[in-house]
């Protein structure tokens, strides 16, 4: 497992950042929308 490139702690990690850099466009969508109307 050591030798492997990717770990299962890699690949949560990187589903973390992904969710954490995806989460805020759709906020600022809906704000952005909500501040149009």
């Amino acid at each position: 497992m050591a030798s492997a490139p990717f770990t299962l702690i890699d690949v949560i990690s990187l589903i973390v950042f992904a969710l954490i850099f995806m989460l805020p466009i759709p906020s600022e969508i809906a704000v952005a929308s909500l501040l149009n109307q």
